[in-house]
């Protein structure tokens, strides 16, 4: 589900800085700021993309404190650099709202916004006039955010540490949710697999960074983009892999509690008093959401592609229900991981693809399989919550009914507690 992409006109240009000379499209570099004829700002990011500042409140967030020159730019080459969407609050600088919701939101990086519970929380954050501090964007921009996890502790938001990740809109701008074409799947693909399973595991299009909760499933804490689990050791591997990016990050002294955890595949939260907090607090950082990106694909994303490989998958509905599989039941030799439920289901099928097996015919052998799974897991510390999760298999299924087997959008989805669209 691309960000909405809309173009408004600001009422002076002169409101945000100071115009210089006008300069040919050769000399438009990454960071530059420019304008046309009309009254409209556009940043210039380093990839060659144009984004608009939707109104004087955003400028001013990225240049309160250094006025940026605005170069006049001809209109034609203006027209010639692609419309890439909107610039969003730089994250720590202000808390924003909508006129429709009377909810307060913390900023993060890459324009993800959370929830502030309390005044509270708001007074130990932003100081006695938090409530100054809040800046109205307008409905129809709202879109330009993503949602994620409220903020019920203010030591899981620290406003100093999240303006020093966005020090610069293209830092923020990277942070953003990007796809890419690979030789398994084109970014449109990957973009609707992607949302099916972040609705299944957050309620969100986008991916939850810094979503951590307790499921009582056997796994202790679930965390992250991919659920990463103290139990089962991905979320140890993910905050290895940030101590490598980031040394004596705010994670870094779980680390040897986390190696304990992860070795006895143990459920207990003790030792890991103050974890929650700061692993939303990581999450504001980019190089954790690197880590967590870099943890998902090694384990997920290409154990699935290459598993869909093995198999002879060519429906990217076929790969995308492999991937969503493999997040919720992992890639071990366990009887409900990946690999069982591929092989029951190559079983009652009487082959797979790479057999001759037509691939909607397997698909649908696939999906009995997994949902069998689910209703009758065999380890008891995950059976209940599994079973109440065996709607995920009917969304896929009712894809394959109606022959939407290249994720084709819009899709509605109506099931279980999901009512929504992507689009």
């Amino acid at each position: 589900m691309k960000p909405l992409m809309i173009s408004i006109t600001i009422a002076s240009a002169l409101a945000f800085g100071f115009l210089s000379a006008g300069c040919t499209k050769a000399a438009i570099t990454g960071g530059t700021l420019i304008k046309g004829s009309s009254s409209a700002v556009y940043y210039v990011s380093d990839d060659g993309g144009r984004y608009v500042f939707p109104n004087s409140s955003t400028y001013n967030s990225w240049h309160q404190e250094t006025r940026q020159n605005i170069i006049n730019v001809n209109d034609k080459d203006i027209a010639t650099l692609p419309l890439a969407g909107n610039i969003t609050i730089r994250p720590g600088a202000y808390l924003i709202k909508i006129q429709t919701d009377p909810k307060v939101y913390a900023v993060g990086v890459g324009g993800y916004l959370h929830w502030i519970t309390s005044e509270k929380i708001a007074r130990e954050l932003y100081g006695n006039t938090w409530n100054k501090q809040v800046i109205d964007v307008p409905d129809v921009f709202f879109v330009n955010y993503s949602i994620d996890t409220p903020i019920y502790n203010s030591a899981a938001y620290n406003k100093s540490e999240a303006m020093q990740y966005a020090n610069n809109i293209e830092a923020d701008l990277s942070a953003r949710n990007t796809f890419s074409d690979d030789g398994w799947m084109n970014a449109g693909e990957k973009q609707v697999m992607y949302s099916l399973t972040n609705l299944f595991e957050s309620g969100e299009f986008f991916p939850s960074y810094a979503i951590i909760e307790t499921l009582d499933d056997g796994r202790g804490y679930t965390s992250g983009k991919s659920g990463f689990t103290t139990a089962t050791g991905d979320a140890n591997l993910v905050v290895k892999r940030y101590n490598q990016l980031r040394p004596g990050n705010v994670l870094s002294k779980y680390t040897t509690r986390l190696e304990e955890l992860a070795n006895t595949k143990s459920d207990s939260l003790s030792g890991l008093s103050g974890y929650p907090e700061a692993w939303q607090r990581a999450a504001l950082d980019p190089l954790f959401r690197q880590a967590q990106n870099e943890i998902t694909d090694e384990l997920y994303y290409l154990p699935a592609m290459r598993a869909a490989d093995s198999i002879d998958l060519d429906l990217s509905l076929s790969r995308a229900f492999i991937y969503d599989t493999i997040i919720q039941h992992g890639n071990g030799n366990d009887p409900d991981g990946l690999n069982a439920i591929i092989g029951k289901a190559t079983q009652n099928a009487g082959g797979s693809p790479a057999d001759g097996i037509p691939e909607k015919e397997w698909l649908q052998s696939m999906l009995e399989a997994r949902q069998n799974t689910l209703l009758n897991a065999t380890d008891p510390q995950t059976r209940e919550v599994w079973a109440e999760s065996a709607y995920r298999v009917n969304v896929y299924r009712t894809l394959l009914n109606s022959g939407n087997v290249d994720l084709i959008t819009p899709i509605t989805i109506k099931e279980k507690w999901i009512n929504t669209v992507i689009k």
